[in-house]
């Protein structure tokens, strides 16, 4: 009987060996297999990632004059970016949506920048949250690029950039009702 019992034990032992070893394998291969799946996503991903910073890159070599003032945009937009927590792309759209605009008028890289720069600070100052801010900069960029703020770019940035909109009244010498 105690041969019976040892030999069982012994059984049973081994069974939950054999169990641990099957689970060690399915989390091993199934680990492998999560890793290798992640790994092969990685050229697709660097792939938007390169298209996203070459859309940039055009952008600012379309809004600058040199490679003086592309390397001084690229530095300081994103800063300005950092700063405000804006994604890049949407910094990068509005200063190349006003750039032209801005530089007809007869204004410096320096003070685009700086414009660039307030409008982040007054983003920030109204609350809005990231998508707010994003759409905002879009809006303004369009209105700044086609030197007319139609009904959809104005009501953006009346509702999401009240900083801005107050901004705008006050440099037309009217209130913000009277900008309706």
């Amino acid at each position: 009987q105690a041969e019976r019992a040892s030999r069982n034990l012994r059984d049973t032992g081994s069974a939950f060996q054999a169990f641990g070893s099957a689970m060690k394998d399915t989390v091993m291969y199934g680990g492998a297999y999560e890793l290798v799946s992640s790994l092969a996503s990685i050229p697709s991903k660097a792939r938007e990632a390169a298209a996203a910073y070459t859309d940039i890159q055009s952008q600012l070599t379309l809004a600058t004059s040199n490679a003086n003032e592309l390397a001084v945009a690229n530095d300081r937009l994103f800063q300005i970016s950092q700063n405000k927590r804006v994604a890049f792309a949407d910094t990068v759209k509005l200063y190349s949506g006003i750039s032209m605009p801005l530089k007809e008028a007869g204004k410096s890289q320096e003070q685009i920048l700086k414009f660039t720069d307030l409008v982040g600070k007054a983003l920030q100052v109204s609350g809005s949250g990231a998508a707010e801010q994003a759409s905002v900069i879009r809006q303004l960029g369009q209105a700044m690029a086609s030197g007319v703020l139609r009904g959809d770019e104005f009501n953006s940035i009346m509702e999401n950039g009240k900083a801005v909109s107050l901004a705008l009244a006050d440099g037309l010498g009217k209130t913000t009702g009277e900008l309706r």
